[in-house]
């Protein structure tokens, strides 16, 4: 098993977008990319 180093948010972030990948969610590239931009750039106050 590889492993990444990653914040474990950034890891749950990834995991969820992977299976909406696979679930088809994503309406194109660019929705995919734009979902991407918002939680990668999210920032907690």
């Amino acid at each position: 098993m590889i492993k990444k180093k990653t914040a474990r948010a950034n890891a749950y972030v990834d995991f969820a977008i992977e299976v909406a990948k696979k679930l088809n969610l994503f309406q194109d590239e660019a929705d995919l990319a734009e979902t991407v931009v918002f939680w990668k750039e999210l920032k907690m106050i």
